[in-house]
């Protein structure tokens, strides 16, 4: 039986959940609206008395919605719809059902591979992408006696002076939820929003895909494994407060060709918050944490590759340091002294903010779990729309700079993020 919701402006309208015996661990709502609307599915937990209730947002348009539901959600009794714009409009609820989907041990990395590469996504950390790893050059991390610090490339360990750590090698760094390759948006720092602090600054609103400060993290809404790719969705949290999931969502989805993997990411707000009246701001698309012993900075200006092996510090809250390079063609790259490395291309964003955190460790500790991290975060000036999404195709490349430079290149033939160019024209 389909549910009908006919609502005005603003207007809230609760119906009784048509009656389901649940048979797994996701909801499944077949949706047609013309409305953006917040949603609350009222559950009956098991052995308690009182509803509780589930939040959900519904955009206008026709689809398939799907959402985790509570462990405890032992009964499903009503859903209440939310107009969040001012006119009027319907929801239509076509179907209902259910469906198992079983989660990773401890739910954390689904994996992607061919040949050439292997990629790790992290659905205990929002979808963030929190591995990559070269698996056919040889590519090993080593301990360098001369150094006195690591060093990762290819066949490093026959190199005199050189200890074998280890041939299993994620290029990236996934210290803590804030460093995966991620979303993260910037919005809203004017009243009713209440402001939270980091590293001692008043933070503005800040959903980020892997979570929080405090290492809580995001809540994971739907994933699907098929087709060649994986697709994530969930609700981030805000970067400066505890636990504190906001009105989001984000939506990765991952794929290989080679030695590239493609990242589409979506990301859609209905916090009602005034991000326009707090100004524009420089958001991440996306933030990239690069192992730490692929010390060199590269991006291309005047036709030719530029390295930079002199980027400063931000490990010291009094010395935040970042530097924003124009660069051509798009791209970038963190590479070692072989030009060995891994290389972010966003099509139509060229403006790239880098730096490294915190002096080189000398512990002997996997470079994905050091405290010290090389950043790029490829920068789009906008302010965060209410009630639209933001999308955005980006892509990382493994492997030698000249290659790497050679896919790019390729890639911009026919990759152009048209609907992220509108945002930053506006």
């Amino acid at each position: 039986m389909a549910l009908h919701f006919n609502l005005h402006k603003y207007q809230t309208e609760t119906q009784p959940f048509p009656a389901q015996t649940r048979a797994g661990n996701v909801l499944s709502v077949s949706v047609r609206s013309t409305l953006n609307l917040r949603a609350y599915i009222g559950y009956m937990p098991k052995g308690k008395k009182h509803k509780e209730f589930l939040e959900i947002f519904i955009e206008n348009r026709e689809y398939v919605f799907k959402t985790f539901l509570p462990p405890d959600a032992a009964e499903l009794v009503c859903i209440t719809a939310e107009n969040l714009e001012a006119k009027n409009g319907h929801l239509i609820i076509d179907g209902i059902g259910f469906e198992s989907k079983k989660l990773p041990e401890g739910g954390g990395e689904v994996f992607l591979e061919n040949d050439s590469v292997r990629i790790g996504i992290r659905l205990s950390w929002g979808g963030g992408l929190a591995s990559l790893v070269c698996l056919d050059k040889g590519v090993e991390q080593v301990f360098s006696k001369k150094s006195g610090r690591m060093e990762i490339g290819a066949g490093y360990s026959a190199r005199p002076g050189c200890e074998l750590f280890s041939r299993d090698v994620n290029l990236l760094n996934n210290y803590d939820t804030g460093r995966l390759l991620q979303q993260s948006y910037y919005g809203a720092s004017k009243a009713p929003y209440k402001r939270g602090s980091f590293w001692g600054n008043l933070w503005r609103y800040n959903p980020v895909q892997g979570g929080d400060k405090f290492n809580n993290p995001s809540r994971l809404v739907d994933f699907e494994i098929g087709g060649g790719g994986v697709y994530v969705k969930s609700r981030p949290l805000e970067w400066d407060k505890e636990n504190s999931c906001t009105d989001s969502y984000m939506e990765s989805r991952y794929s290989l060709i080679g030695r590239t993997v493609r990242i589409e990411n979506r990301f859609i707000d209905f916090s009602n918050f005034d991000h326009y009246a707090s100004g524009t701001s420089d958001q991440e698309l996306p933030a990239l944490y690069v192992a730490a012993p692929l010390r060199k900075f590269v991006y291309k200006k005047d036709g030719k590759p530029v390295a930079r092996c002199d980027l400063k510090f931000w490990g010291d809250i009094d010395n935040a340091i970042y530097q924003v390079f124009t660069v051509e063609d798009y791209w970038s790259a963190w590479v070692n002294e072989d030009n060995f490395g891994v290389g972010l291309f966003v099509p139509g964003v060229s403006k790239h903010m880098s730096g490294v955190y915190a002096a080189p460790d000398e512990e002997k500790l996997p470079a994905d779990k050091s405290n010290s991290v090389n950043y790029t975060a490829a920068l789009g000036q906008f302010a965060i729309p209410n009630l639209a999404p933001v999308e955005y195709e980006c892509f990382l490349h493994v492997g030698g700079l000249k290659e790497m430079q050679a896919a790019f290149g390729e890639l911009k033939k026919t990759h152009v993020n048209t609907l992220l160019r509108n945002l930053l024209a506006v």
